[in-house]
């Protein structure tokens, strides 16, 4: 990936909206991501925007 803070720069792109849901599912399976610092650091900057937040599957109204 590019220099971020996304994965392709300064915008979200279609990559972003992939990687999000993937990293959670590394972290829920454990998956070492030391090796893929790139990768971690476009998550945690996406994490930080509030259509990220809002489509959390535990945000959603049917979410128990």
């Amino acid at each position: 990936i590019r220099p971020g803070p996304y994965c392709f720069g300064g915008n979200v792109t279609i990559a972003d909206i992939y990687l999000v849901p993937q990293m959670a599912n590394a972290r829920r399976l454990k998956v070492p991501l030391e090796a893929y610092p790139k990768l971690v650091a476009a998550d945690a900057a996406l994490q930080k925007l509030p259509a990220f937040e809002k489509a959390k599957p535990e945000n959603q109204p049917d979410a128990e």
